[in-house]
């Protein structure tokens, strides 16, 4: 004869089912997160290099503050709070005034003010 298939006791199967969901969850709040991050690049907003997350209070502050329309860079600078003041301010500026400057060079091959941050070689040789 068969013997019956094992069904683990209902306090097991509970157990089980909270890991799952609890998985789940991390799972789905790692992916919104990431969201998040990408469409903040691809806007050339590269807030992970001074802020470790985007779940900290400065960061949800910077974001509140480009949803209301703020655009200047040094004011959103000044929305950092804590340890991450200290980031801000290491982080280097564009030589150049222009924001094309500091376009990616798959967007822009030459800046619109004229001046270039890195000297390309003439092409062909």
């Amino acid at each position: 004869m068969l013997r019956p298939s094992f069904v683990s006791p209902a306090e097991i199967r509970q157990l089980r089912a909270c890991t799952r969901l609890r998985t789940d969850l991390t799972r789905e709040r790692t992916r919104h997160w990431q969201r998040l991050e990408k469409l903040l690049e691809d806007a050339l907003l590269k807030v992970s290099a001074v802020a470790s997350t985007l779940d900290t209070k400065s960061v949800r502050a910077m974001l509140e503050a480009l949803i209301a329309g703020e655009r200047d860079p040094k004011v959103l600078a000044g929305l950092a709070r804590g340890r991450m003041k200290a980031s801000v301010l290491a982080v280097p500026r564009s030589p150049c005034p222009s924001r094309a400057c500091a376009a990616p060079r798959r967007l822009s091959p030459v800046p619109a003010c004229g001046r270039s941050s890195r000297v390309l070689p003439k092409w062909p040789p």
